[in-house]
């Protein structure tokens, strides 16, 4: 729903994530994102074609600072980029970036079974308010996560 109505309202949406590109592109072809919009770590390949499991250069790699990186190397520069997403301590630097940063954070416990204790929901919680961050919990569902969207999107108009 938010990637349609942001791409909709002529938005261009990016995926910039740590995981292997590869590995995301199926997902963001169904949301209609082109790969050429998909900033991930890009695997090297030996001549045979198979994957070497090494970064290639090409890129910075899109773990913290590297996400912003990728960013400048893509060509998004400063006030260019409206709105940014995150779920984790290594989004933050690319949340500073964007005019209006949501960082979503897991169902409120001191320990996330997935993250860990050092990247917690009270954590991102604490670190949201110091930057100015909207807040996103995962209990809140999509109704929440669409108007802030549409306040981030309203914001970046004007």
């Amino acid at each position: 729903d938010l990637v349609n109505r942001l791409r909709s309202g002529g938005w261009r949406v990016l995926i910039v994530t740590a995981s292997p590109a590869e590995a995301v592109l199926r997902g963001a072809q169904e949301l209609g994102i082109p790969e050429g919009d998909v900033l991930g770590v890009r695997l090297e390949f030996d001549p045979g074609g198979r994957a070497t499991g090494l970064p290639a250069p090409s890129m910075p790699l899109t773990w913290c600072e590297g996400k912003a990186a990728a960013l400048d190397a893509y060509g998004v520069v400063g006030g260019r980029l409206c709105l940014a997403v995150g779920n984790s301590m290594d989004d933050v630097p690319m949340l500073r970036r964007a005019q209006a940063g949501i960082l979503c954070v897991p169902r409120g416990s001191t320990e996330d079974r997935w993250t860990g204790e050092a990247e917690g929901a009270q954590r991102l919680a604490r670190v949201a308010a110091e930057e100015g961050f909207w807040l996103h919990e995962a209990t809140q569902g999509r109704e929440e996560y669409l108007r802030l969207a549409a306040e981030a999107e309203a914001s970046c108009e004007s």
